[in-house]
């Protein structure tokens, strides 16, 4: 939201590299860290051995924990902060957003970047984000985003699928490894 009121008048090159910036600051803030904390959920999965048999023995008890070192705390935002941080997520901005990157397909792929690392960050924003992208575009978004970076990969085309698994056989790399 630095420059919002004027997306634009930025030129193709320069709204590419704004969306690029926004998108690896995003990502590199904690997941869900503008989600407010929830103190009541467990942290700790817990998982018991439940067998067919009916014996008394004493059964191990499993717990995963993501890390041993203890989170930091979510940052305290003030309200006027708060209230700016709303606006990224409002449908009248993303339509503003999605509006500068029509004409500039470069821009378009990094304004994805940006949505997807802004959902990272605020999980609990996600379907109204991406929901609002898919109703503003009217599935266009999705369609570009299928025809220029799926179909066009090995993942599109049933002839190379092979190369999805990188066996030895399919990819050159490997292949030359075999010959030595």
């Amino acid at each position: 939201m630095f420059i919002s009121p004027h997306y634009s008048k930025l030129g193709g090159r320069s709204l590419s590299m704004y969306f690029r910036l926004l998108a690896v600051t995003l990502n590199a803030l904690p997941v869900s860290i503008f989600d407010p904390p929830r103190e009541h959920i467990s942290k700790v999965a817990h998982f018991e051995y439940h067998s067919d048999s009916d014996d008394d023995e004493v059964r191990p008890r499993v717990s995963l924990v993501s890390s041993f070192n203890k989170p930091p705390p979510p940052p305290k935002l003030d309200s006027k902060t708060l209230t700016r941080l709303n606006k990224i997520v409002a449908p009248t901005h993303i339509d503003s957003l999605i509006t500068s990157t029509r004409s500039n397909p470069d821009a378009r792929k990094e304004l994805v970047a940006f949505f997807l690392a802004l959902t990272a960050v605020w999980p609990s924003s996600r379907e109204q984000i991406l929901g609002t992208v898919l109703a503003l575009t009217g599935g266009g978004l999705v369609r570009e985003i299928y025809r220029d970076s799926v179909r066009r990969s090995p993942l599109g085309k049933e002839e190379n699928s092979g190369a999805l698994l990188g066996t030895p056989f399919t990819c050159p790399k490997f292949s030359q490894l075999i010959i030595l």
